[in-house]
């Protein structure tokens, strides 16, 4: 079992690993050339969990409908499907960017930004939303690619554009003289990023047309109206999807916009732990990523006790990692952040608000693998509804009243806690319907099977 969630996690893991590791080079890149800039980096932190929240629904909604098309053995339905789906992505995408380009002031009030920080955030996400609809396109693809098992693929695109960016990102900000390239600063670090996405999505795109996966464009009336019916129902199925990734980027944004009433100084420090907690509690929700076939397949053999096994090293798994990170952060955390270049009273502060976080690192990793579990059980309300209720029915309240009766130092606090309840919530909830799950399938000892990242492979 623990061989199967590796083999699928893996490469989801290394591709967010990557997507992550750009916002850390991007923060090293602009606290070396332009310190005022880090906290409009740290500032635009949700914007950017928005945007990938939007691609990766996009993405599971494709990945489901070319699977099953596939899985018909109907190549012409996935080759629509998957044209269908890149094609509502373009749209998305195009039309988010454009939006987001001109409410960028709206955003950085929004977000409570403050008056010093209002010409960087808006230096870095102009040329930022450039490589919007690259981004929700190559997410897009990448679910093409997973529906017929291929996680790799999309994981080495991923690491491909982390590597440009890691590359052109202290070309663009701190200039090369010697070639008659001026330093752009924050803005430079914008264009990078926005240039590593199509960098992406050309790969993925390349990626899929080895695949088999996009066949000579559709031409025809009837054909272009299957197509925007197919991109209609992927527009349905995705949308549940975006509206569950959307929670957190939301209660992020309400916290951080509490946060920074207290300054720019507490701005940058929140905003620079988030980006590094993420970085570091990628590999849990790989693991999420990575139940969901397993699950799913076990559930329908009905093997209940397999399944409880399963639940029960996930929980080791998350409690385990979140416990490594947590020791890693309290003895290096300091030289660490120091090696990124941040000034020694924005890394003490970072270091401070990383302990806080690495109190319900395990348990978040625990209620992103239970809502996984559930949707897999066939409860995405039940799983939709704890993402909910630990964002926006717990975190924020909680974060309003902390910062009432601590200031900067209360609203982080709530995350944790609003963690360990709702994982608390989840354990026995889906120990309780994975029984059920058990007992509604007959028995298939023979289905038994491990499940692998060629298991999709029609």
């Amino acid at each position: 079992m623990l061989r199967s969630l590796w083999s699928l996690a893996w490469p989801t893991a290394l591709g967010l690993g990557c997507i992550g590791s750009v916002d850390l080079v991007d923060l090293w890149v602009v606290g070396r050339h332009d310190p005022a800039g880090v906290a409009a980096l740290a500032l635009a932190l949700p914007v950017g969990l928005l945007l990938a929240a939007l691609g990766a629904g996009l993405g599971n909604a494709l990945s489901a409908r070319v699977a099953a098309a596939l899985g018909a053995d109907d190549r012409a339905g996935a080759d629509r499907r998957l044209r269908a789906g890149l094609g509502l992505g373009a749209v998305l995408g195009l039309g988010v960017g454009l939006a987001g380009a001109a409410a960028v002031p709206a955003t950085f009030r929004l977000l409570g930004g403050t008056a010093p920080t209002a010409a960087p955030f808006a230096a870095y996400l102009g040329p930022w939303w450039a490589g919007a609809p690259a981004l929700v396109v190559a997410l897009a693809g990448a679910g093409g690619l997973r529906g017929r098992g291929d996680t790799a693929s999309a994981a080495r695109a991923m690491l491909a554009a982390a590597l440009a960016n890691g590359l052109l990102s202290p070309a663009l900000v701190g200039g090369l003289p010697a070639l008659g390239l001026p330093a752009l600063g924050t803005a430079g670090a914008g264009l990078s990023t926005a240039v590593a996405r199509w960098i992406a999505l050309a790969l993925v795109l390349r990626a899929l047309g080895r695949a088999g996966l996009l066949g000579r464009p559709h031409t025809g009336a009837t054909k272009l109206r299957n197509t925007l019916t197919e991109a209609i129902v992927i527009g349905r199925h995705a949308l549940p999807l975006v509206a569950a990734k959307a929670v957190a980027p939301a209660t992020l944004a309400a916290i951080g916009a509490l946060v920074a009433r207290s300054g720019p100084g507490a701005t940058e420090a929140f905003g620079v732990a988030l980006r590094v907690e993420t970085l570091l509690l990628v590999p849990l929700v790989a693991l999420s990523s990575a139940l969901s076939p397993v699950v799913g397949q076990t559930a329908g053999a009905g093997d209940a006790p397999r399944l409880a096994h399963t639940w029960a090293r996930v929980r080791q798994l998350c409690f385990g990692w979140g416990l490594a990170c947590a020791l890693v952060v309290g003895l290096a955390g300091p030289a660490a952040l120091a090696a990124l270049g941040l000034a020694p009273a924005l890394a003490s502060a970072v270091w401070l608000q990383l302990l806080v976080l690495s109190l319900g690192w395990g348990a978040q990793g625990l209620a992103s693998a239970a809502t996984a579990t559930l949707v897999a059980l066939g409860r995405p309300t039940t799983g939709a509804a704890l993402g909910l209720v630990r964002g926006l029915g717990l975190a924020v309240p909680l974060a309003a009243g902390l910062w009432w009766a601590l200031g900067a130092a209360g609203p982080p606090l709530a995350l944790p806690l609003a963690a360990v309840v709702v994982a608390r919530l989840a354990d026995p909830l889906v120990r309780r319907h994975a029984q059920r799950a058990g007992r509604s399938q007959p028995s298939r000892p023979r289905a038994r099977r491990r499940v692998s990242a060629s298991t999709a492979r029609w």
